[in-house]
């Protein structure tokens, strides 16, 4: 079956604006900003550009983490 959706969670603004907004424009320019230079991290977009043609990707701008999320984070990664 696979996966159909996915929830994108991120403190980031940026982040969620470029996603939205800024890649179909990249994707559409070649992978080149307004500047016409490449854009940073342009193997990484083309995933997500690749990854939202094939699932529905929902992008979620949350809170900065606070300490109880950090620690949170932290064990799990110990696991």
């Amino acid at each position: 079956m696979g996966l159909r959706d996915l929830i994108i969670r991120t403190d980031s603004a940026r982040l969620v604006l470029s996603a939205e907004n800024w890649l179909p424009i990249w994707h559409r320019n070649g992978w080149r900003n307004s500047l016409h230079k490449p854009i940073a991290e342009a193997e990484l977009w083309k995933e997500i550009w690749y990854l939202k043609k094939k699932i529905k990707v929902f992008w979620e701008l949350m809170d900065p983490p606070d300490y109880n999320d950090k620690e949170a984070a932290k064990r799990l990664f110990a696991k």
